[in-house]
């Protein structure tokens, strides 16, 4: 299943280090990205400025390793931005997209039910419901990533090994 996203597309990845945005990033790898003129912006909300350095590092070393195993060469860029609280991460990430005028924007979904996402706010509902642009909920279980590997997209977890150049 491919999703219709023209050439040399913008796509934001709002990303924490679960596995739900580990496995979105690679939804967006194998579904979305095609040519070398496609741009993956991973977006990271941070609680703290005193964060920024380390969730950087922590999340360059996370996309590189998933990255580096997929054949489809694209654009990355990582940029962060800070949140007061917890509940403000669905606006922070709007304002992004707002001002960065993104093809579409990509979450990854934390499995949470509809009661719990109610009681506890939904950063993806938030984004559905306020984003001036295309919202994808990329909802992969391991049966979805087992489905890629079966492709030959062998991709390690953030707990495997790797090493960087």
């Amino acid at each position: 299943m491919s999703a219709a996203v023209p050439e040399g597309s913008h796509i934001v990845l709002a990303m924490d280090e679960s596995n739900h945005a580990v496995r979105a990033l690679k939804f967006i790898l194998t579904n979305l990205v095609h040519t070398a003129e496609d741009t993956i912006t991973t977006l990271v909300v941070i609680q703290s400025d005193a964060d920024r350095e380390a969730t950087v590092s922590r999340t360059k070393t996370l996309v590189s390793a998933i990255y580096d195993s997929f054949p489809n060469a694209c654009k990355f860029s990582i940029k962060t931005v800070v949140a007061s609280s917890a509940n403000q991460t669905g606006p922070k990430i709007c304002e992004f997209v707002e001002t960065s005028r993104p093809d579409m924007l990509v979450l990854g979904s934390a499995g949470k039910s509809h009661l719990e996402g109610m009681m506890v706010g939904s950063v993806s509902n938030y984004a559905i419901s306020h984003a001036n642009c295309p919202v994808l909920v990329a909802r992969l279980t391991t049966a979805d990533e087992s489905r890629l590997e079966r492709r030959g997209k062998k991709v390690p977890t953030k707990t495997e090994p790797f090493w960087l150049s």
